[in-house]
């Protein structure tokens, strides 16, 4: 969804891509993202800080800049 000005964004079943109707499951056409680690590494291994750093505001800053759907969190 990297926003650029020669791409048209492609409505699904009439809705546009926006975060919101991403977010909201409005949008059909989605592919989530996992990130999976092992249990038992720790806090300190790079695996975990990258996961940490990419689920963190600066990540999720950077994802959203990207122009995809920040993970919600609570």
């Amino acid at each position: 969804m990297a926003p650029r000005s020669d791409v048209k964004a492609c409505a699904g079943d009439g809705v546009l891509p926006s975060s919101e109707n991403i977010r909201s499951g409005r949008y059909p056409l989605v592919a989530p993202v996992y990130i999976a680690t092992r249990r038992d590494i720790s806090a300190e291994h790079p695996t975990s800080q990258l996961r940490d750093w990419i689920l963190g505001p600066a990540g999720q800053a950077i994802v959203e800049e990207s122009g995809y759907a920040p993970v919600e969190t609570s």
